[in-house]
């Protein structure tokens, strides 16, 4: 019962993240992004790290920031793993 129990909360996470994906025009940049914020890297190590300039990272985040309807990085990550956009490191 408990596999089932667990496979049933992985399918309904999955179609979380996969609706608010969709629901906020999201692309798979914008989620390593977000990854990246919540491990603390600033816009230049982010776009390093993703092999872009550091102009269209701070263009991403600031995008980001009017999708997710917060004033900063830190509040993006937040409601990201509330949205079930990105995984709690804890």
């Amino acid at each position: 019962m408990r596999a089932f129990g667990l496979e049933l909360l992985e399918w309904f996470d999955s179609r979380l993240h996969d609706n608010n994906v969709s629901d906020l025009d999201l692309d798979k940049l914008d989620l390593k992004l977000l990854c990246k914020a919540q491990e603390h890297a600033t816009a230049a190590e982010a776009a390093r790290e993703l092999g872009i300039t550091l102009a269209l990272a701070e263009a991403r985040y600031r995008r980001l920031y009017r999708k997710l309807d917060v004033p900063a990085k830190r509040h993006a990550v937040e409601k990201a793993v509330e949205l079930g956009l990105i995984r709690s490191l804890l």
